[in-house]
């Protein structure tokens, strides 16, 4: 899985893309920009903020390392696109919100696989809608 590192590609992604939330996270998707990278698009990368809103140093990163491996599984089940050639690479920010870390593993990896796919269809949508409004012009 690669990660998303950069503030700037934290903060495009959260400001761009589509965003979908439950109780326990909100994840925000959006297709990364050519410009990025001049060797091509790299495979999906997805980021990680987990706030002091949900605990203590100890809480946030076992929070982190259950959204960490939530979405290694979803990936290795071939569970979403994750940049082949067949689908746009995208930019991925999971945010923990603090209910979070109440919840087992289970019902956060249920959570970012819904969540994934919700936001992934209101992108679809989106770019439907943008497609058809340059269309009519």
């Amino acid at each position: 899985m690669n990660r998303i590192r950069k503030g700037k590609d934290f903060s495009r992604t959260i400001r761009s893309g589509t965003r979908a939330g439950g109780r326990n996270i909100v994840v925000s998707v959006a297709f990364q920009q050519q410009s990025e990278n001049p060797e091509g698009l790299s495979p999906t990368r997805v980021g990680f903020i987990t706030s002091k809103a949900v605990g203590n140093a100890v809480t946030r990163k076992t929070v982190q390392r259950r959204l960490r491996a939530a979405v290694a599984s979803l990936f290795q089940e071939d569970h979403f696109p994750v940049g082949d050639h067949s689908s746009p690479a995208q930019d991925v920010v999971i945010r923990a919100l603090p209910r979070s870390a109440q919840v087992d593993y289970h019902e956060l990896r249920s959570d970012v696989a819904g969540q994934w796919l919700h936001a992934m269809k209101k992108m679809a949508q989106r770019d439907r809608t943008s497609m058809t409004e340059m269309a009519e012009d």
